[in-house]
């Protein structure tokens, strides 16, 4: 079960982020309504439990969030990729390939999360030979499907049978698993594969290269790498945004007038509102106007706070081209008693 699927279940929106608290409410008021002691169905109850344990993080999602790759994690994954295929071999265990797919955010999605239908190939063991690769169960023909035999004591005064199990189908009655006839099914690859579509939620407020590992519990994984939008996208409205410090500025540029006299101006917001800068009187050039908590919002699956909005001011002088120009701004800076 995925995010999605446990939200829909507990009577959310697949964007919705509800607090512990507010779902441990929910989760009671559904466990009784759905109770099957008071004539609920056991699926739906078994639904519900299962769902809660998954938004409260007791259990593994299908759709597992994990942080982006550091430099030195990268490292270690590729000086040791081939040591993981030198053990899986040596115990015996099959080294599961994960599928990648880059999934590239909108501002409004960066903002808000967003919910996503992707297409994915998953495969499950073969349903024709259980995942054995070999031919269909047939019935053996040595027990006739018995599994056993009874063979008699020859005992002449206590006659009495035992039972012996078949040797050729090991006391299954049937043959076909680890047989030597290919199963027709899956052509002996023990996998059949399918193409499914799912509902994959992406929280608000990610960090760049997040990554979603979908269908973890599958034998084909596919690994999402969600990225920021580009800086380029107008819906940035003249934001950019610091990938280290998560932070987003705006460079504003004000006239001298503003900068001495102050103002207040109006700033669009990426996520559609708006911050009312106020600029002091006597403001200096590069100066910083931080606005806490009002830039990318916190994204409680990662454990990352909300960030700051940083507004950085810059001054634009007029050019004085002509003299009658220089003696305004004289005339001016005297009557101000500027020097």
């Amino acid at each position: 079960m995925n995010t999605c699927r446990a939200l829909e279940i507990m009577g959310y929106n697949p964007k919705d982020e509800p607090e512990k608290s507010e779902l441990r409410r929910r989760f009671h008021s559904l466990s009784l309504r759905n109770h099957p002691d008071k004539g609920g169905d056991t699926e739906k109850f078994r639904e519900i439990n299962q769902a809660y344990r998954i938004l409260i993080g007791e259990e593994k999602a299908d759709d597992t969030i994990l942080p982006p790759q550091t430099k030195t994690d990268e490292m270690f994954s590729e000086v040791f990729a081939g040591f993981e295929g030198l053990f899986s071999k040596f115990s015996g265990q099959k080294q599961i390939k994960t599928r990648k797919k880059r999934v590239c955010l909108s501002v409004n999605e960066l903002f808000f999360g967003s919910v996503q239908e992707l297409e994915f190939i998953q495969g499950k063991p073969c349903t024709k030979c259980a995942g054995t690769g070999t031919g269909s169960k047939q019935i053996c023909v040595e027990c006739s499907g018995a599994g056993y035999f009874m063979i008699d004591r020859d005992t002449q005064r206590n006659p009495s049978f035992r039972k012996v199990y078949c040797q050729k189908c090991k006391g299954k009655g049937a043959v076909g698993r680890g047989s030597t006839k290919m199963c027709g099914g899956c052509s002996g690859n023990k996998m059949e594969y399918e193409k499914l579509k799912k509902s994959i939620r992406i929280p608000k407020g990610v960090k760049h290269n997040t990554r979603i590992i979908v269908g973890d519990n599958t034998e084909t994984p596919t690994e999402l790498i969600v990225q920021h939008p580009n800086m380029m996208d107008p819906e940035w409205k003249g934001w950019s945004l610091n990938e280290e410090t998560r932070n987003i500025e705006y460079v504003l540029d004000i006239s001298l007038k503003d900068a001495m006299f102050g103002n207040t101006i109006t700033i669009p917001h990426p996520n559609g509102n708006t911050i009312e800068c106020t600029i002091p009187v006597g403001i200096q050039p590069d100066h910083k106007i931080i606005y806490r908590d009002k830039g990318l919002p916190s994204c409680p699956k990662l454990k990352m706070p909300p960030t700051n909005a940083i507004i950085m001011i810059k001054i634009n002088i007029p050019k004085l081209t002509t003299d009658k120009d220089k003696i305004n701004a004289n005339r001016l800076f005297d009557e101000l008693g500027l020097e």
